[in-house]
């Protein structure tokens, strides 16, 4: 072999392992963001809802890690109330978030992933970066072309979304996509989606319809904000 050769190979050989030692890194560092399932602690957000509703309350989905947890719920065949506990809360400010469009929502791809689905009428697909970070305290969300907002609500601990949705996607300060939210086999529908900071925790709530339930800008009198 030639030493022009020679060095063409060990070349090829240092971006090998230039490679598989980012996969490597990326996966040792994304261990702890990988999600599991929790069981028992079905209360672990009842203090969300108002006392009047809790005992109508049902969990029927909860996964987690050691810094962010999902749980969804069901209030008779009402709602269902998905809450994402996220451990960011000294760093993000309500007054920041904005929303856009994003025509090209649909080809979205988050890398490195963590995908699940709730299951219910409509189902949800979550597709979430393995350790979201909102870093800088701006946190965004983009929708799909068929999402509608009809009332915006703001307060001290929470700012709220009313409206129709079919994707929504939560970003950082650089549009970076970190949360990625899909109705299944629909083309929009009525939710409230809400930001809320509370025990030194930032949550991301959605509120939607199921079976008898109707939604409506008052809906979010459910939680106790």
């Amino acid at each position: 072999m030639s030493k022009a050769n020679k060095f063409v190979v060990a070349g090829i050989f240092a971006i090998v392992l230039i490679l598989v030692g980012r996969i490597v890194f990326q996966y040792i560092a994304t261990i702890p963001c990988q999600y599991t399932p929790y069981y028992g602690s079905d209360n672990r957000y009842h203090w969300l809802f108002q006392d009047s509703i809790v005992k109508d309350v049902d969990k029927f989905y909860s996964v987690g890690n050691e810094n962010e947890a999902i749980y969804a719920y069901n209030y008779k065949k009402d709602f269902r109330i998905i809450i994402w506990e996220l451990p960011e809360n000294n760093l993000i400010d309500l007054k920041n978030i904005k929303y856009n469009w994003d025509l090209n929502i649909e080809r979205v791809i988050i890398s490195p992933e963590a995908t699940g689905s709730i299951e219910n009428d409509p189902e949800i697909t979550i597709e979430s970066r393995l350790c979201p970070s909102f870093y800088n305290g701006i946190i965004g969300f983009n929708l799909g072309h068929g999402s509608k907002v009809y009332r915006e609500l703001r307060h001290n601990q929470y700012k709220s979304y009313y409206g129709k949705f079919d994707k929504v996607g939560i970003v950082d300060a650089n549009n970076d996509y970190q949360i990625l939210l899909t109705y299944s086999n629909i083309t929009t529908i009525p939710a409230e989606l809400i930001f809320y900071k509370g025990r030194n925790s930032f949550f991301v709530i959605i509120i939607n319809a199921i079976e008898n339930g109707q939604i409506d800008e008052n809906t979010i009198n459910i939680l106790k904000l």
